[in-house]
């Protein structure tokens, strides 16, 4: 009798063919992420908020949420209008359990990404709570991740979920 002997490299391959051949579209499952890059610019005296979303994923969200068609390619005015309620419901900043007021500043789209840009005008004195639900009422899986830098120097990141939509941090 032969003895066949497969290397750790063969027998990955192999498993790994199987495992795809066998697979079905409906076996593998989304990815939903939005980032928040959220920046204390010293120089400016004031905290700088960048979000990337997927732009279909906010339009879906927006639509749910407002009851209306929302399209940043053809109607950008409306979408605009409705992320504003949105930010408002959805995210919200404290400081010594003080809310902290922001600004909608607009938003950008490109290719299939949309970028929202709001403001605040505040200087940090302590740590600041953060409590987001951005998408998670649409998906059970959605990650929202926060980098949180000073003059665009990296401090932290947080990973918040439908599980987990508080948290801490400082600048």
């Amino acid at each position: 009798m032969k003895k066949i002997v497969f290397s750790a490299k063969y027998l990955c391959i192999l498993v790994l063919f199987f495992l795809l051949g066998n697979a079905k579209a409906a076996d593998f499952h989304e990815f939903y992420v939005s980032l928040f890059e959220i920046n204390y610019n010293t120089a400016r005296q004031r905290v700088e908020i960048s979000i990337r979303v997927f732009t279909e994923d906010a339009e879906n969200a927006l639509s749910c949420f407002s009851g209306e068609d929302i399209s940043w390619y053809t109607h950008k005015a409306a979408a605009d209008s409705v992320v504003q309620q949105y930010l408002a419901e959805k995210l919200t900043f404290t400081e010594n359990k003080t809310k902290i007021a922001y600004t909608y500043l607009g938003s950008e789209t490109r290719d299939d990404q949309t970028w929202l840009y709001v403001e605040i005008d505040k200087i940090p004195e302590s740590e600041w709570n953060i409590s987001c639900s951005f998408f998670t009422e649409m998906w059970n899986n959605q990650i929202n991740i926060f980098y949180i830098r000073e003059n665009q120097e990296n401090r932290e990141s947080i990973y918040l979920s439908r599980n987990k939509t508080t948290a801490s941090f400082s600048f």
